[in-house]
């Protein structure tokens, strides 16, 4: 990694994250943006340290990285947390995603400031998190039919304004459009 910060310029991570702070609040970056992107730096500084490697910007290498990503996959959720006992399941994939997003964004920075030349992100790939397989829980079906309600219900109000009926049971299976304006059936029942 070539540096274009002048020598007696520090380059530790803990260092540059106030810098960091700095150039998000004059950018207008929202300030929970900001501190997801400090806290996975952070973490990401601390992984470094138990591990007896730099947290020196310009050494870090794409193999930490990956490394870091390792960790992640396969941390207990919740463990090092002051208030809540671990959890027998591993950290989601979208909570993975958004540490590397938000480490990708401070390596992103430390170019766009010419801290560092090189982005040791520009080789990883982030894993995709895999769709949630979650069910449906009581609020979603409740609510469920009561959006598709009020959805056909707003389509009404929005023809009446406009001189139409969407309301198909009302005009025989096929909302009524004012003459001139084409009706294309999308998938219903052949006449």
């Amino acid at each position: 990694m070539g540096a274009l910060a002048s020598s007696n310029f520090c380059t530790n991570i803990g260092n540059l994250l106030h810098g960091y702070q700095l150039c998000a609040g004059t950018e207008g970056k929202s300030p929970n943006a900001t501190a997801i992107v400090t806290n996975s730096m952070t973490y990401f500084q601390d992984f470094l340290s138990s591990g007896g490697q730099s947290t020196d910007v310009l050494q870090v290498t794409l193999h930490q990285i990956r490394a870091f990503t390792l960790h992640l996959q396969q941390k207990r959720c919740f463990s090092n947390h002051r208030l809540n006992h671990v959890q027998d399941r591993g950290l989601s994939g979208y909570t993975i995603n958004c540490y590397l997003r938000s480490l990708r964004i401070f390596f992103s920075w430390l170019v766009s400031e010419e801290i560092i030349q090189d982005n040791p992100f520009e080789k990883v790939k982030i894993p995709k998190p895999e769709p949630s397989s979650k069910q449906p829980d009581i609020a979603d079906r409740m609510l469920g039919p009561m959006a598709d309600m009020a959805g056909k219900q707003m389509a009404n109000m929005f023809g009446k304004m406009f001189g139409f009926n969407l309301d198909e049971q009302a005009n025989g299976g096929q909302p009524q459009v004012p003459s001139g304006w084409e009706y294309e059936d999308k998938g219903g029942a052949e006449q």
